[in-house]
């Protein structure tokens, strides 16, 4: 039934090029269907899907998207802050492709790794918290317990 409903959605999206405002968690993944009826040699070089999103807070953020086969491209993104995020789409030859906002609404995702804030030394995720990275390696454990 989930699969039904999101192949709905991609045929809404793809005929009226604009889409109603959607839910996403920060650090979720928003995702948006567009078509391209223009017939390309080599559509992963010939042309690309460019967004420009913007945030809650005015700035902006260049994203891509990317060709799914045939007419069909995809717009993935990932907000990171809470609010509605609005975008736009074009094709790099010019093709209008869409637009349309999301709502990233609070959640309690702690977002990607990346450097923890309080001690530059150690991980973190992007909410704030500190990571504990442990790795094991099977080859550690055999030469250590064969040293003489």
């Amino acid at each position: 039934m989930k699969e039904l409903t999101l192949a709905i959605l991609v045929v809404g999206t793809v005929r009226s090029h604009s889409v109603a405002a959607t839910d996403c968690p920060p650090w979720g993944r928003f995702e948006v269907a567009f078509t391209n009826a223009k017939a390309y040699p080599d559509p992963y070089r010939d042309v690309s899907l460019e967004a420009t999103f913007a945030r809650p807070d005015g700035r902006t953020v260049q994203f891509w998207g990317f060709h799914d086969g045939g007419q069909v491209w995809r717009l993935r993104f990932m907000p990171d802050r809470p609010g509605t995020w609005r975008y736009e789409a074009a094709f790099s030859d010019g093709t209008k492709a869409g637009s349309g906002q999301l709502v990233c609404v609070q959640s309690n995702r702690p977002g990607p790794i990346a450097v923890y804030q309080a001690n530059p030394v150690w991980f973190g995720h992007r909410n704030g918290d500190a990571v504990l990275i442990r790795g094991f390696h099977v080859g550690d454990r055999f030469f250590a317990a064969n040293i003489t």
